[in-house]
């Protein structure tokens, strides 16, 4: 309308236009799309690696690399406008850790006891032999067995022979074909140095051999040794077997083992002190 030469013309709307960006939260992307201009409200339409219908979507992504999207705004005046943006995954996250494997079936293996009794004789120049004596725990270069109620550490140098598990009694190299619960015997020295342990010359295991060793050499062996120590020897070893008869029958066995262990440290002693 115009009046006295002036004229007047409506507020013109400022064209719709749009924007959008990326923020990267590891392997998530929040896209966010922005409108000015046009005439409110605004429709929003994503597509590309994105899609939603408001101005903010979200995506998470399972591999690295950019990653485009194209939004579209509309407004009411049916007015539309396009943008398009792009934002960069780097990183992904650490994947949790597997659940931990179920813990394996314990099998309680009932062996027969190859030795009715078991044997352990010392004699005074510290040589050890044992029958019976059960494997608790195996290392690498040793073990330790149960023999009469007392646990021993048996050290296996390279050179002891090792009967273990072959049927025949073929020699093999490694302590690690003995298992817990078997059955051994071990002939060796006493060491002068620590308490309950044996250097083994030869250690063979009596629990699964297909034909199993007779004992009578390594035996014989022992008895010749015996014979070679002095008097006092003799007699101590004479003491030694009147004592174990009459304890079978008399005697608790745990006096028995106390009595015995006091020897060995006695001839531990006199190894030191040669």
């Amino acid at each position: 309308m115009a009046s006295g030469g002036l004229s007047f013309v409506g507020a013109q709307t400022a064209s719709l236009s749009a924007s959008c960006s990326g923020s990267v939260a590891v392997n998530a992307i929040t896209w966010t799309a922005t409108a000015t201009g046009g005439t409110a409200p605004y429709s929003y339409a994503w597509s590309g690696a994105v899609s939603g219908t408001s101005s903010v979507a979200t995506a998470t992504y399972t591999a690295t690399g950019t990653y485009s999207v194209s939004a579209a705004v509309g407004d009411t005046t049916t007015s539309t406008a396009s943008t398009t943006c792009s934002a960069t995954v780097s990183v992904l996250p650490t994947p949790p850790p597997p659940p931990p494997a179920p813990a394996p079936t314990s099998t309680v293996i009932h062996r027969v006891p190859f030795f009715k009794e078991p044997m352990l004789q010392v004699n005074p120049g510290g040589h050890f032999l044992a029958r019976g004596m059960v494997v608790q725990s195996v290392s690498s270069g040793s073990f330790i067995g149960k023999v009469w109620g007392t646990s021993w550490t048996v050290i296996i140098p390279s050179s002891t022979e090792l009967l273990l598990r072959d049927g025949k009694g073929v020699k093999v190299s490694s302590v690690e074909h003995l298992q817990v619960g078997d059955e051994v015997g071990v002939s060796g020295r006493v060491d002068p140095n620590h308490e309950l342990t044996v250097i083994a010359d030869v250690v063979r295991n009596y629990s699964i051999l297909v034909v199993r060793p007779k004992p009578a050499k390594e035996m014989k062996e022992f008895k010749n040794e015996m014979r070679d120590d002095d008097d006092d020897g003799d007699e101590r070893r004479e003491e030694k077997k009147e004592k174990s008869n009459n304890g079978k029958n008399n005697q608790d066995i745990r006096s028995q083992i106390e009595q015995l262990m006091a020897e060995i440290r006695k001839i531990q002693e006199q190894l030191k002190n040669r």
